[in-house]
């Protein structure tokens, strides 16, 4: 998938027969990307949004997760995720 694929609009899931759900497999947005972290990169960057440089304080200790990162309308998102949302994301474990 290039880069500028559109994503599925919830019109094309709607338009699937019920017959065809069990066997739908689905695919992140090649824009998607699980970033695994040692900081809590997260909270660093809301502190520097609110206070500036001066503001920013450095972690207490290491808080591994993962980051989802994606572009929308050429914007780049991201937010932490939960443990649980960061392994179903991640998918079967490599064999």
């Amino acid at each position: 998938m290039p880069p500028d694929t559109l994503p599925l609009a919830r019109a094309d899931l709607a338009s699937l027969p019920a017959a065809q759900w069990a066997d739908l497999r689905l695919a992140l947005h090649p824009s998607v990307h699980l970033v695994p972290v040692r900081f809590p990169v997260y909270a660093l960057r809301e502190d520097f949004e609110a206070r500036g440089a001066a503001g920013v304080r450095a972690p207490d200790a290491k808080a591994p997760g993962v980051v989802l990162v994606w572009r929308r309308q050429e914007q780049v998102r991201f937010r932490p995720l939960p443990p649980q949302e960061a392994e179903l994301l991640a998918g079967p474990p490599a064999r």
